[in-house]
């Protein structure tokens, strides 16, 4: 929000304005920006076989975590208490059980994205 009402300052004053109005910064306090829907839109981006996997599972809860490991990337995905782990390129790496817990047994740390939501 704040890079929001800075862009809008900044375009003001090469337009020649000496100010903001009212009614600008009406409209840039109206302005939300939903950080899970940021992280969702960067997750398709840079797995884009994610896309295809959201559609398979439409209108389910699902909660996607980028993880890492020796700085190489995986998702871990969960759809109806079901945990699976995949690669960068979207090969199934790990299944989640009562018996195997994927982010303990590959020492997996947290990445920087992660979104939860219906697909």
């Amino acid at each position: 929000m704040k890079t929001l009402v800075l862009n809008l300052i900044f375009i003001s004053f090469l337009m020649g304005y000496q100010s903001v109005t009212a009614q600008e910064a009406t409209l840039v306090s109206e302005v939300k920006i939903d950080k899970e829907e940021t992280d969702k839109d960067k997750l398709i981006q840079k797995y884009s076989w994610l896309k295809a996997h959201l559609k398979k599972n439409k209108n389910q809860t699902i909660s996607i975590s980028e993880m890492v490991y020796a700085n190489i990337p995986y998702l871990t995905i969960k759809v109806a208490d079901q945990l699976v782990m995949y690669d960068a390129e979207g090969n199934r790496y790990c299944t989640q059980s009562d018996k195997l817990n994927c982010k303990e047994f590959y020492n997996l740390t947290e990445g920087e994205l992660s979104w939860s939501g219906k697909a």
